[in-house]
């Protein structure tokens, strides 16, 4: 599987972004907040994944986009782990969440995803 994180793979859709948010379920490994939701749409992908960092705790546009920059780096490396979730024929719609005020490093929010997909594959189960 590549190590990319294409075009097709990044979550823009509004309409679906506010489903997810509406009707998803979510998970929490502290510092990174995932909510996702399947959807029956099928797509040359599995995974389709948003990022967000709260505005109001990061008020620099530099400090904010950093943060999502580690999440995606984050998500992109241990992507492969995440599909576990994703069921035949279904597209799943991820936003990670950054939750803490404070900027931390990329070490701690790779584990946080290494964490997340543990708990992917417990709620798979």
């Amino acid at each position: 599987m590549a190590q990319r994180f294409g075009k097709a793979e990044k979550l823009k859709s509004r309409k679906w972004i506010e489903q997810i948010f509406t009707e998803g379920k979510s998970i929490k490994a502290y510092p990174v907040l995932a909510v996702y939701r399947s959807f029956e749409e099928q797509n040359q992908v599995k995974i389709k994944a948003g990022f967000s960092v709260s505005k109001r705790k990061f008020r620099k546009a530099v400090d904010r986009n950093l943060l999502k920059r580690r999440m995606r780096e984050a998500y992109r490396l241990n992507k492969a782990k995440l599909d576990v979730l994703a069921e035949s024929g279904k597209t799943i719609g991820v936003m990670f969440i950054y939750m803490p005020g404070k900027s931390l490093s990329f070490e701690e929010i790779n584990k946080a995803f290494l964490r997340l997909a543990e708990e992917f594959t417990n709620v798979k189960a």
